[in-house]
């Protein structure tokens, strides 16, 4: 696995571009990726039988987590995924605004099934010491009520476009992608899920 450079021109991307830096960081001083949350197989090269016996799982559909639950198997099957930070390649986001809440949303889908598949692995996909609005939302998710995060990430999104400070806009966007991942929880267990 190698490094990949995440940037963006358009300056309403939320992304932590630090995160990766800092995961590229300390992944190189130890070469050997140990936790799942670590693992991001955008720029990745393998033996073609290791991926045959250890495919993606096609149950995963849209954005997030597969990388994650492929990592938690690999490292269960005690396969070794090393990192080589002079393997770096450079990673564009340009998504619009609705596409990324589209692609958070879908993300709270598959935090659902990768809990169901996977329920002792949750310090992967969950922050232990979540902030205040997060554990809000993880309350509010479990409610009937919870139908209706998907407007309301729709809705700061809309406000987020307004003519507000960069800090503001940022700020209201980020929170909107955190409701979409939420509205994406409550739809899999109002459907019956985990």
């Amino acid at each position: 696995m190698g490094p990949y450079d995440v940037h963006s021109d358009n300056p309403d991307i939320i992304r932590a571009f630090w995160w990766y830096e800092e995961r590229h960081r300390r992944l190189a001083a130890d070469s050997i990726v140990r936790d799942p949350h670590d693992a991001a197989f955008a720029n990745t090269s393998a033996p073609t039988t290791l991926l045959r016996a250890h495919p993606f799982d096609e149950r995963f559909r849209g954005y997030g987590l597969e990388d994650y639950e492929l990592a938690v198997r690999l490292l269960a099957a005690g396969e070794v995924i090393m990192f080589d930070p002079q393997a770096a390649i450079a990673h564009h986001l340009s998504p619009s605004r609705s596409e990324s809440l589209r692609k958070m949303r879908e993300e709270g889908v598959n935090r659902m099934l990768f809990l169901a598949i996977h329920p002792s692995y949750e310090h992967v996909i969950l922050r232990a010491n979540p902030g205040r609005a997060e554990r809000i939302l993880r309350r509010v998710a479990r409610l009937p009520v919870s139908t209706g995060l998907w407007w309301l990430a729709q809705s700061l999104e809309a406000v987020g476009s307004w003519r507000l400070t960069r800090k503001y806009r940022q700020r209201l966007l980020g929170y909107a992608e955190l409701v979409a991942v939420y509205s994406g929880v409550a739809s899999q267990r109002s459907s019956g899920a985990r």
